[in-house]
């Protein structure tokens, strides 16, 4: 046992505010691991909200894992020191669920690397009583459980609050019985068993269908959600200085989104959009200590009707904030007052598209002068610096699209000289549960070009920088959103590659082309389509049609919207109040653009 990884872990420990202790002796033991490191994995605020639900139920007690540092990695090995919890440097090995919060795709190897290190087997099927159950959650079970489905005993779809108490009364009633727990969890809206499915192909390697080898089990999987964001406290845990935002208590203010911008699953897959009240994000951080500052979470914070609400009173309490990326067509003075008041120096938004044409065609509805109105007002308020997010390799973009996110970075710089523009270029990832992943992803070479025709076209300006992912890594996030069973074969050539991604491509067999970058057909049966979202596909695939027919879509309005068919089934449980005030905000903004 190393002492220097325990020494390690205890100084992470004296840092923190709000770590929860819960005593020894309780029956069942809960290891949460994040599949990355600590600095990234503390700035999850899913993975927060899942540490408080396990321990605030009696009698369990849940501990943190992450992947250590590169060189703790190291040390694990040279030292042969089981993987260790943060909470109490006991053995991960030692617990009886082992669970993952998963994000994103590109993680699926650090978990074959954390079961490593813990001593445990990779796969499910060579795991038995002797070992815990290896769980997983988070947002990639929604979107395609597949490509990590031979590695996991079980995984939640959906949002854990509701359903990650049945789960542990089932493990738990199982009494250690490795087939009652899987065969008990299964009979659990919103759980996934992968052992009790197999999955048939077509000869061309398509999927021909999914088959369930028990009759009591469902197929497909239907996805579970909350309707009532009030009851929940979605708030950070832990506050610490040694993550990515640090001594940031981050707060849920609204779940899901209404935009529909085509490509975004947020709007589509985790339907429907939800508020919580502003008296209650009020509350989350009503004990908010000196030293601490509070982070606005959701898929578009200024879209919450009392936006100008919250932040007016975290300006009130001298409590600094930060917002993630904003709606240019959201941004009101009053707004952009706050920020400057609470201590944000920069404005962050996401035209996504390069051209008018092309943010029409995503369904983002955002003009060039909306644009220019929201830099400008942020500069009369004292912000200085402007980061924009964009895209290349969406579908139709042509190389004027892409000129178009030069063009407008310069047309900042010249009429308002900020002290600094940030340009964050990412690729197009045609994610399964939106409309775009019928699509296909532009070639690795021509997304290369397109990020390349950016940052030199950009190069001469000293103060804009141009930040981006690899398209080679773009391709990566591609295959393995898209990937069927098949690509665990990929998952696990990475976890031995150790990020060598030309490589663990090469011995695995799996083709980028086939699953990545070949455009799909309406009746083509999807990996992912194991799993029902809780509105027909036909309802995405009407979405990618009226794309290719220059159709835009309205913001939703739970109130009176029928299009995906999930709010009619529950609309008297959303409360329509907070809607009410969108929807007027809304109407406000447009009123006031059309008048410019």
């Amino acid at each position: 046992m190393s002492r220097k990884l325990i020494e390690k872990l205890q100084r992470l420990l004296q840092d923190e505010r709000g770590t929860i202790l819960r005593p020894h002796g309780a029956r069942l033991r809960v290891a949460l691991a994040f599949p990355n490191t600590y600095y990234l994995g503390m700035s999850n605020l899913g993975f927060q909200v899942v540490y408080r639900l396990f321990n605030e139920m009696p009698g369990v007690a849940c501990e943190r894992v992450f992947l250590p540092d590169p060189e703790d990695r190291e040390e694990y090995r040279r030292t042969a020191t089981p993987l260790l919890t943060v909470e109490t440097q006991r053995a991960v090995r030692e617990f009886d669920i082992l669970g993952f919060s998963v994000s994103y795709e590109p993680d699926y190897p650090n978990i074959l690397q954390i079961l490593d290190l813990a001593g445990l087997p990779l796969r499910a099927a060579d795991r038995d009583e002797r070992h815990p159950l290896v769980l997983l959650g988070g947002p990639v079970t929604v979107l395609n459980p597949e490509p990590i489905a031979e590695f996991v005993d079980a995984m939640l779809v959906g949002e854990a609050e509701e359903s990650l108490a049945q789960l542990t009364d089932a493990v738990v009633g199982a009494g250690g019985d490795r087939q009652a727990t899987l065969e008990a969890l299964a009979s659990i809206p919103g759980i996934y068993v992968p052992s009790f499915y197999d999955v048939h192909y077509h000869s061309d390697g398509t999927v021909a269908g999914f088959e369930a080898k028990r009759p009591e089990v469902p197929l497909p999987v239907r996805r579970v959600w909350v309707n009532d964001l009030e009851r929940l406290n979605t708030s950070s845990v832990i506050t610490t200085p040694n993550t990515e935002f640090s001594n940031m208590r981050l707060t849920e203010i609204m779940r899901g989104c209404g935009r529909h911008c085509r490509f975004c699953v947020v709007g589509y897959a985790f339907l429907p959009p939800r508020f919580k009240s502003g008296a209650t994000v009020q509350e989350t951080y009503a004990n908010t200590v000196v030293g601490e500052r509070v982070g606005l979470v959701g898929a578009s914070v200024y879209d919450h009707p009392d936006a100008e609400g919250v932040t007016t009173d975290l300006v009130s309490r001298s409590i600094p904030y930060n917002v993630s990326s904003l709606r240019a067509d959201t941004i009101t003075p009053k707004l952009v007052e706050n920020m400057a008041a609470g201590g944000q120096k920069s404005i962050t938004i996401a035209p996504e598209a390069g051209s008018e044409r092309l943010r029409e065609f995503i369904n983002k509805r955002l003009t060039a002068d909306q644009i220019r109105d929201a830099v400008a007002t942020a500069l009369r308020y004292g912000v200085r610096r402007v980061k924009l997010y964009y895209m290349v390799g969406l579908p139709t973009e042509t190389i004027e699209d892409v000129e178009g996110i030069c063009e407008t970075a310069e047309m900042i710089r010249s009429e308002f000289r900020p002290d600094r523009i940030s340009l964050s270029i990412s690729c197009h990832v045609p994610k399964p549960g939106a409309p775009f992943m019928w699509a296909a992803q532009d070639p690795l070479k021509l997304l290369e070009t397109k990020v390349r025709h950016v940052r030199s076209r950009l190069r001469k300006y000293p103060d804009v920088r141009v930040l981006g992912e690899s398209p080679r890594m773009a391709v990566l996030e591609a295959t393995l959103a898209r990937g069927d069973r098949r690509v665990s074969s990929l998952v696990y050539e990475l976890y031995l590659a150790e990020g060598s991604t030309r490589e663990a491509f090469r011995r695995s067999g799996v083709d980028p082309v086939f699953y990545a970058q070949r455009p799909r057909e309406f009746d083509e049966v999807f990996p992912w389509d194991i799993i029902d979202l809780g509105f027909p596909k036909s309802y995405l695939w009407k979405e990618w049609q009226r794309a290719l027919r220059g159709q835009q879509d309205p913001p939703c309005d739970v109130s009176v919207c029928s299009r995906c068919g999930i709010c009619p089934d529950i609309r008297e449980q959303l409360d329509p109040r907070p809607w009410v005030g969108l929807r007027d905000y809304l109407r406000t903004r447009r009123e006031v653009g059309s008048r410019r």
